[in-house]
């Protein structure tokens, strides 16, 4: 994987407390995009805690893939809040979409 440390913007509002926001990076867009690896739902932005306007898929928001991005990259995106997770619990859902070890 790109980083040892994975970064969460905290519970998916679709999953509730399940799933989680994986920061991840868009390689077309080039920039961080938020991923719950348990719904397969995508934001460009932290969605609202108590409703969900739209759900939008990993394909649309990161047609080229996704990685992990490193963790100035996740600081510099701007989007709070950053949170460190289990690498051991959220590491082996993200591999599969990522394709790094």
């Amino acid at each position: 994987m790109a980083t040892e440390k994975l970064f969460s913007a905290g519970d998916c509002p679709v999953c509730a407390d399940s799933g989680t926001l994986l920061y991840v990076w868009s390689l077309g867009a080039s920039h961080v995009i938020l991923f719950c690896p348990l719904c397969e739902v995508a934001w460009s932005e932290p969605p609202g805690e108590s409703k969900v306007d739209t759900v939008t898929s990993l394909d649309e928001m990161a047609p080229q893939g996704i990685r992990l991005p490193s963790e100035d990259e996740v600081e510099q995106s701007g989007m709070s809040p950053r949170l460190e997770v289990e690498r051991e619990e959220w590491g082996p859902l993200i591999e599969v979409h990522t394709g790094e070890p």
